[in-house]
Order: structure tokens, then sequence, then C-alpha cells
């Protein structure tokens, strides 16, 4: 992934607005190297999205289906040219897609099925390369949408049993300006769609284009809890990227008709009607910013206290707000249990919140990476604990700060923020869920 650098970022409310460069690219692979790799949804999906993204204004053209590793380059130099005005730029796939060793791969439909896992690395295209370029070429806001994570006979034939790192696709973290929508959770996969249907992470994505207004997360959001709804949770589809970009809206009210464009239709199959959802979801009265899918927490104050520069208030903000998550309000402090069982979807909410508004310097994955770094686990070392608050600025000259000793402000050093527990006389070591911060900062989620 490319380190982030300073670039332009229009306010997201400008990037909604229709008048801002819109432009997508859509590639479908479905007619695979032998008879077992064949897929039957992304035939629908591509001509359906083209239909719906030129719809709602946005430079497509015509789907690139069942393309080779050279055709999906070529269509990605194309791209990144169109790009270059910025804006709304998205990127849709749909097709097979795997992970080797923590990286995702779309795969181009000439990989023979034999292909050993070293062959595909050099011959697959790399999805941090497609954000790569993308980020490079037109960093202000980039969605990529990938239903690539369909169950598929690759790893049985490398000889590779089922089980995390070993289906769907891996986690990652995107640059800035830049979100990536996936049909499944890590390491989980996505079902095909049925003949002449969608897949269900598409057909629940379509559905829910169509309603002026909603931004990208209540889109999201809407298409999460319907697809996990009509799949009994066996399918969630998933999402990464800055909390900052969650307010554009792809189909805002204020769209108007797109000018006619001279672009040849997709050489397609008719289009069929993408099937109505078993249970609609009511279009929300007011918009549902920044909330947890897992617990419900609202954290738009956190988002507030942030964008006005009061990092003493959004500290104070992180800390209400993840005893509200871990049910915890009433008594006002963390037991072990209750950060070793703390929601990852709102742990990342939280640190790309922090990330976003301090440049990169405060945010839980900042802590993790040092705390790791020192050799911390989820099993506590008061020696490791002690190395840890000196090296985030915590301890001075041997000695825990009080609370009001922090530096809340970005002139702190990386890792000094958020502190988000409250502690007894307001020192930083007389705390009783220390083994329970230890394990937040070693745990497993990915940020």
């Amino acid at each position: 992934m490319p380190e982030e650098q300073e670039h332009s970022r229009l306010d997201p409310q400008l990037l909604a607005q229709h008048q801002q460069p819109r432009t997508a690219l859509i590639i479908a692979n479905y007619d695979y190297e032998g008879d077992d790799y064949d897929l039957v949804g992304p035939r629908q999906d591509a001509e359906d999205m083209y239909e719906k993204l030129k719809s709602l204004g946005f430079d497509v053209p015509p789907p690139v289906v069942n393309a080779t590793k050279q055709e999906i380059d070529s269509a990605l130099r194309d791209f990144g040219v169109r790009i270059q005005e910025g804006g709304i730029n998205i990127f849709y796939y749909s097709g097979h897609g795997v992970q080797i060793d923590g990286v995702n791969y779309l795969m181009p439909v000439d990989l023979a099925a034999t292909s050993s896992q070293v062959y595909v690395q050099y011959n697959a295209v790399r999805l941090d390369y497609v954000v790569s370029e993308m980020f490079y070429k037109a960093p202000d806001f980039n969605f990529l949408i990938i239903d690539a994570c369909r169950n598929n006979p690759y790893y049985s034939r490398w000889g590779r049993p089922k089980g995390p790192g070993n289906q769907g696709l891996a986690s990652t973290r995107p640059p800035r300006g830049t979100m990536i929508a996936y049909a499944a959770e890590e390491n989980e996969v996505a079902i095909d769609g049925d003949g002449g249907n969608n897949s269900l992470f598409t057909a629940s994505l379509l559905n829910y284009l169509q309603r002026s207004g909603l931004t990208i997360y209540q889109l999201l959001y809407e298409v999460q809890q319907e697809v996990e709804a009509r799949t009994n949770g066996e399918q969630v589809p998933s999402w990464e990227g800055y909390p900052r970009y969650y307010d554009i809206a792809l189909n805002p009210s204020t769209l108007t008709a797109p000018p006619p464009t001279t672009a040849s239709p997709p050489v397609l199959p008719p289009a069929q009607p993408t099937p109505a959802p078993q249970t609609p979801s009511p279009a929300p009265t007011t918009a549902p910013i920044l909330i947890s899918a897992a617990t419900g927490v609202n954290y738009q104050p956190l988002r507030d206290a942030l964008a006005a520069g009061d990092f003493r208030l959004a500290d104070q903000a992180t800390r209400n707000l993840m005893q509200q998550a871990a049910g915890r309000e009433s008594e006002g402090w963390f037991r072990e249990e209750d950060l070793r069982n703390f929601s990852c979807e709102d742990l990342k909410i939280i640190d790309q919140l922090w990330l976003d508004y301090s440049d990169g310097k405060f945010g839980f994955s900042v802590q993790q990476e040092i705390y790791q770094s020192l050799g911390g686990t989820s099993e506590f070392n008061n020696d490791t604990w002690k190395r840890f608050g000196d090296q985030v600025g915590w301890r001075v000259n041997d000695n825990w700060l009080r609370y009001d000793d922090l530096t809340f402000s970005n002139g702190g050093v990386a890792g000094h923020l958020p502190l988000v527990l409250s502690f007894p006389n307001g020192g930083a070591h007389w705390i009783s869920g220390v083994t329970g911060w230890s394990f937040l900062l070693g745990s497993a989620c990915r940020f």
C-alpha cells in the first residue's frame, strides 16, 4: 500500500455533489479456463452496474469482461488517465479473487487451472496495485467495490485446506481518500449468482443505489444488514476506509439526469431486473453517521471533537463511547473481559477517526504497532508496559504522568493519544484493567 502523502482533499460535501467529476471502471470475469472455475453472477453484475453508474452521471465505458492480465492492465492504464481530474472514482470488480500470504489478487481468465501459487503471484492483478494507481493518479476520493470473495477451487488445487488465509480475501488498510467495499468479511466467502441473477452483494448494492440521498456509510450499512439477513449470517459484507468520507453520496438528492453519452452500450445479454429484497429496510429519516453495525454506537461526538481540534474532549468522547459499546456506562470503567471482547468494528471506527484528524500520529493502530515492536503481547508484562509508557510519552523520568499533564494536541509524540481509560488518583499506572488494555494493544483486531 502507498504511504499517505499530502494531496488534494476536497470537502466530502463538495465531493458528494454531481458537479464534481465522476469516473468509473467495471471489470467482470466469469468465463475462466477450466469448467470448475466458471461463475454465473459477474455477467449480470457487470451489465447492471454499468447501467446504474451511467444513470448516476459517471463517465463509465462498457464493462471489460473475461479479461486477461494484459487486458486488465490496459484498462487500468486508461482508467488512470481518465481519473486525473479528481472527483469521485469507482473501480468495480466481479469475479474470482484470492489471497496469498495476506495479499489480495484479482484473477484474470487466462490463468491456467493448474497454476501454482507462485505463478499466480506474478501473473494475477494485485489489488493493492489498483489501489496505489488510483491513489497517486486521483487523490480526492476513490471507492473500490470488490465482489470477489467467492469460494473457488484454486486453494484446493494448491493443496491448501480451508481456513483463515485460505479462503476469501485479506483485510487491508487503504490510504487516505480511499474506501474498499468487500462482498464478505475477511477470510470469508461470498455467494455467486444463480443463472441470470446478480450476486447477492451486487443485487443489494444496486437496490440501495436507487435511493437518493444515502451516504456511502448508509448504503454499505443497509447492504450489510440485508445480505447478512438473507444468508442467515453466512455472508456479511464489510468495508474499510476513512470515516471522513462516509458522508459522500453516490446518488445525491440534487443529482440531475446526466448528459447523453455517445459511448456504445456493452455487448452483453439483455438486462434482467434486479431481484427485489425479501425484507427491504425503510429509508432512514435521519442520517445515521458513523454508527457501528456491531454495537449501534454513534461515533459522531468523537468526530466532532476531533474535527474541532479538541483532543482532550476527543479522548473523553472515546472513553465514553467505548463504555457505551461495552455496556459499562453506569460503572464508568472497564474490566479485563470488556476490552478482551471489545468489538473490532468499533475499534476500527475509532482508530480511523483518530488517524484521519491527527495526520496519522494518534490511534489504536499506532499504539498497537509500538507496543508489539517492544515485544508486547496480550499477556501483561510490567516491564514492557513501562517501556511502552516511555515510548508514547505517558511516563517521564520513570514516573507516570497524571492525566492532566498529558499533551492534548497534535504536538504529542506518536501514540500519545487516545488514552481512553479513567485512572484512580489521576495516575496512568493505577489501572485495574491493565491486563485488558494490554490485550487490546496485542489483540488480533487488524486495523
